[in-house]
């Protein structure tokens, strides 16, 4: 049971094809905040996998990839290790992609459902590390 959620969700001004693109690797450069990223268990396309996310803070976290869909252009991953640890037990993510067939862009919503022992303060911080990386997707897509 989960009691906070974290939904954002952005417009990226480029087509679902090239932020699908970005974003399908699940190696999370394109947030801005990660130094290093590299598969432990798996390969791209498999799933599940494993990777080892390095951020630039020197947090190192694990996540397990649990869907990865190319026709949803959606990905799912869970984090399963963190140092420093997280206040929280669980965290699961899923960013999907879009076409806006109006004008040829991309909206991308990015939902975190956390255990119930994250606090407000967890959801609330990651409702802003969401939007911090959509304006570096948006970056990374132009």
């Amino acid at each position: 049971m989960s009691t906070g959620r974290s939904e954002e969700t952005c417009v990226i001004n480029a087509p679902v094809e090239k932020v699908w693109q970005v974003i399908r690797s699940m190696d999370l450069k394109w947030t801005g905040t990660v130094q290093e990223s590299k598969i432990e268990e798996g390969s791209e396309n498999s799933v599940p996998s494993t990777r080892l996310i390095k951020y630039t803070d020197g947090t190192e976290q694990r996540y397990m990839v649990t869907g990865l869909s190319d026709l949803a252009r959606s990905t799912s991953f869970e984090l399963v290790t963190s140092e420093p640890a997280v206040g929280h037990s669980s965290a699961s993510h899923s960013i999907t992609v879009k076409r806006v067939t109006q004008n040829n862009t991309s909206f991308v919503s990015w939902v975190t459902e956390f255990s119930t022992d994250a606090g407000q303060e967890v959801v609330q911080d990651s409702k802003f590390k969401k939007l911090d990386a959509f304006a570096a997707l948006a970056k990374a897509c132009a």
